[in-house]
């Protein structure tokens, strides 16, 4: 039986000039107890696909937006209400349009990607952030000379998840989003989503009842496993399902490992909740 006044997003945050989605989060909003919890897939989580990159970052140039929501829909075991797929540049003029966002900047942020159009530029400190300053903290792994997050991607779920703190904090500070109508015009004239106009005024409105507190960032219970060359994320079965039974479910009835699709790699091997998994075959050779 489905929870009443409970709704789920799927955000997505995929690069410029490609098709990477290396943010991947799942939001549950309760209305009625008054929660948001979000969860961060890391973007080299196992999946069950048949080609041999068996990555979700993988899956939206493969399948496109309705693909990789059906795929994660096979990780958290329910369907997702709502999709938003933001690329770099859009997300950029969102935070501009509420007026940058006040952070500590943990290190010193120094890289350059030319094919990704990226340059980053960050000074050490808390700052007002504009959109473009913003999108190069959230995009950050390792500088030019290889410095950065000691754990990589993780360490820069952890920092995006901060941001958003940060930018929740603020708006709920104001008690108001400012330029909503301009951002509602942007989320549905150049994001890859089905939400209306109406569905994010909606969401909008019920946000700004939350108390900080209330906002909760969680990251998906993994392991980082080296298959045939290459880095992925392994996910932890039994606490990934109390997480998700405790943070995202929007059933009265618990998700169950039956109603996944999750491939994971022990000591013993890969293993497929659908006993249909894949062998190590099947994966790309990174020492190729």
């Amino acid at each position: 039986m489905r929870r009443e006044n409970v709704y789920t997003v799927l955000v997505v945050g995929r690069d410029r000039v490609g098709m990477n989605t290396d943010t991947i989060m799942v939001g549950c909003l309760d209305c009625d107890a008054g929660t948001l919890n979000v969860v961060n897939i890391p973007r080299d989580t196992l999946v069950n696909v048949p080609w041999a990159v068996k990555k979700i970052n993988s899956v939206y140039g493969t399948l496109g937006a309705e693909g990789l929501v059906d795929a994660v829909e096979d990780l958290v075991g329910f369907h997702i209400d709502n999709y938003v797929i933001i690329n770099t540049y859009i997300f950029q003029q969102l935070v501009d349009c509420i007026g940058g966002v006040y952070f500590d900047v943990p290190m010193y942020m120094y890289y350059d990607d030319p094919d990704q159009w990226l340059e980053i530029r960050l000074s050490p400190g808390y700052q007002l952030l504009n959109g473009y300053q913003a999108e190069q903290l959230v995009r950050f792994r390792q500088n030019n000379d290889g410095s950065g997050y000691g754990n990589g991607d993780l360490g820069r779920i952890n920092t995006q998840q901060a941001f958003m703190k940060a930018m929740a904090r603020q708006m709920l500070t104001l008690g108001n989003i400012a330029n909503l109508p301009q951002i509602i015009s942007i989320i549905t004239e150049y994001t890859d989503t089905d939400l209306t106009s109406g569905n994010i005024a909606f969401f909008a409105e019920e946000f700004l009842k939350l108390d900080e507190d209330s906002i909760a960032f969680y990251t998906m219970p993994n392991d980082t496993v080296n298959i045939r060359g290459g880095s992925y994320v392994s996910i932890q079965l039994r606490p990934w399902l109390d997480m998700i039974n405790a943070c995202l479910n929007p059933f009265t009835q618990d998700v169950t490992e039956a109603n996944l699709d999750v491939l994971t790699y022990s000591a013993d091997g890969l293993y497929s909740t659908t006993g249909a998994g894949q062998d190590f075959y099947s994966f790309y050779d990174y020492y190729g």
